[in-house]
């Protein structure tokens, strides 16, 4: 059984999402100490996720890269092809951390064009 790209960008969410509830204290810290102010997840995004959210990152901004503190399991692919194991015809898997950008929600604004 391969992933197609729906599964693939649903995967990706629901990595997303575990990695914001394993390392919430530690993102929140770190934007805390930028001088953002952090109460919730949806105070954060990545560029896409505020893109997706109807806001856009202003210009010049930086955002904060995060590595999580836990190691993923992940579909391995090869030139976008999943990898298939030879014995068993199912498919290749790894566990890797993470990184994300995360931007703070004082450093976008709401999309205009969208």
């Amino acid at each position: 059984m391969t992933i197609g790209i729906r599964e693939r960008q649903s995967a990706s969410t629901k990595l997303y999402e575990k990695f914001i509830t394993d390392d919430f204290s530690k993102i929140r810290d770190q934007l805390t100490n930028k001088g953002y102010m952090i109460n919730s997840a949806g105070d954060f995004s990545t560029y896409v996720g505020w893109r997706n959210k109807g806001r856009r990152v202003k210009r010049g901004e930086k955002g904060l890269t995060i590595t999580s503190s836990k190691r993923y399991s992940q579909p391995h692919f090869y030139f976008n092809r999943p990898v298939m194991d030879e014995k068993t015809g199912r498919q290749v898997f790894y566990m890797k951390t993470k990184t994300y950008t995360l931007f703070a929600l004082e450093q976008t604004e709401i999309d205009t064009l969208f």
